[in-house]
This record gives structure tokens, C-alpha cells and sequence, in this order.
């Protein structure tokens, strides 16, 4: 069944907090992303897009191993400058696309 959204909100709020904040690591970052997955779906729209922008979040950070901007993956603290590029995402699929971020204004 639906869960309440007061509640889903809290613990995605907790989830980001504690496995895909400024500095994580992509244990933290599989962690968070089972948590996500483990919650149960919310009854509300705006919860469940909380919930399912969180899970996007947690597939996008674990899937970039690098370092970039204010997002620091300790267990990858350089920046890869093959990586300097847009991602699309299809599905559970990232797909870079040709425009260089240095190429946008």
C-alpha cells in the first residue's frame, strides 16, 4: 500500500543526508540508493517525486566516479576530464552527449 508522505519525506531527507551529501563515497551512495529503493511509495505526487528525484540523485552520483564542482566522492577525489561532458539518462542508462560543459554558457 501507499505510505503517508510526511513521513517517506523525512526519511528520503535523512537517506540524501547521510549517503549523497557534499562528501560521499559509493558505498555511502549504494547504501542510500537500497534505502530509497526499500521505502515503500508514497500516496502523494510531490513525495513520490521527492522520492524518485532522490533515486536519480543517488543512480547519477554513484555512476560518476570523480570528483566534480562541490560534490566530493572521497573514494575518487580527482576529476576525470574525460567525464566534463553532459549526461542523458533513458531508463537506468546514462548516455553522455557530445556538448562540452566548457562549450555551454
Amino acid at each position: 500500500g501507499a505510505a503517508g508522505g510526511t513521513a517517506v519525506r523525512a526519511e528520503v531527507a535523512r537517506i540524501m543526508w547521510d549517503g549523497c551529501g557534499l562528501e560521499r563515497d559509493g558505498d555511502g551512495l549504494a547504501h542510500a540508493l537500497e534505502a530509497l529503493d526499500a521505502l515503500p511509495l508514497p500516496a502523494d505526487a510531490e513525495s513520490l517525486g521527492m522520492l524518485e528525484v532522490a533515486s536519480l540523485i543517488a543512480r547519477a552520483a554513484l555512476e560518476r566516479e570523480e570528483s566534480r564542482g562541490a560534490h566530493f566522492r572521497t573514494d575518487f577525489p580527482g576529476t576525470d576530464p574525460a567525464r566534463e561532458h553532459r549526461t542523458c539518462w533513458a531508463g537506468d542508462e546514462p548516455h553522455p552527449l557530445t556538448v562540452k560543459l566548457t562549450e555551454v554558457a
